[in-house]
């Protein structure tokens, strides 16, 4: 395919910017770091890994979106599309070449935000399993406080990296669209709005359960159901809540109006930049 070598060199941009790696896979993984010290000292007053763990996946994704937003954006401002545009390639090869690196990124770090998870939530007291790593944590009741041992099963980290695909691809697909309709300078702040509502509006290190309208306006949300889609993965249950395939359905359809909108943008912006 014609897009195969613009997604090879779009690859190789995103990875020669060091910045990508501290934020796409450094940033996760310090969070979790550092949320699991919190969980650790709060007890019941904090969520659990297997909560945090699947929450700041999906958020770290959000990172993929903005160093897409970025280059597709310099690609524009640098004027490499322009010349571009000449060459024997469709509105949807350009569009390909730029979802299949931040795809696949997308989902390597997804993979590492999870295993380096399942290692942190090791110390200090989890352990080795055969069905996974328990964690003991304490939770609190109306009676009190009690210990109890949450088991991360091996499998959950590959079943949760497969579901968080429609939001890998919907990030991405945002990140598409905003750097062809946005320009080098006021690309970043969109994108850091967007960022903020990822972790916000997603529940992604707090419980929007107890939260009444807020929490089911937040599921008409993309950031929300995909927290909820990836936290039933990773505990190899799917069915957990009833509304697994709602929420599937919700991450779905918006990462279809996404991938149009961007399609869509950026054929009127190859035929505004051919005249």
């Amino acid at each position: 395919m014609k897009s195969l070598a613009f997604a090879d060199r779009n690859k190789k941009e995103i990875l020669r910017d060091p910045i990508s790696f501290i934020f796409c896979l450094g940033f996760p993984v310090a969070m979790l770091a550092i949320f699991r010290v919190i969980s650790y000292h709060t007890g019941g007053h904090w969520m659990t890994m297997e909560q945090l763990i699947p929450g700041v996946s999906v958020f770290g994704l959000s990172f993929v979106m903005l160093f897409m937003t970025l280059l597709v954006a310099k690609d524009r401002g640098n004027s490499f599309l322009t010349r571009l545009y000449h060459a024997p390639l469709r509105t949807v090869d350009f569009v390909l070449g730029y979802a299949l690196p931040g795809a696949l990124i997308g989902l390597v770090q997804t993979f590492i935000t999870y295993a380096a998870g399942a290692l942190i939530a090791l110390v200090p007291n989890g352990q080795l399993t055969a069905k996974g790593i328990a964690v003991a944590s304490k939770v609190l009741t109306s009676t009190g406080a009690i210990e109890r041992v949450t088991v991360l099963p091996w499998g959950g980290l590959f079943a949760a990296t497969l579901a968080a695909i429609p939001a890998v691809l919907f990030f991405v697909a945002c990140g598409i669209l905003f750097g062809t309709i946005l320009g080098e300078r006021s690309a970043p702040g969109v994108s850091s709005a967007i960022i903020s509502a990822a972790g916000l509006l997603g529940g992604c290190w707090m419980s929007l359960e107890l939260m009444g309208s807020f929490e089911k306006f937040c599921r008409f949300l993309p950031f929300y159901p995909a927290v909820r889609i990836s936290r039933a993965a990773f505990a190899l249950n799917v069915a957990d809540g009833g509304d697994f395939a709602v929420s599937l359905l919700t991450v779905l359809l918006w990462t279809a109006l996404a991938a149009t909108l961007a399609v869509v943008a950026f054929r009127r912006t190859m035929k505004g930049d051919r005249r």
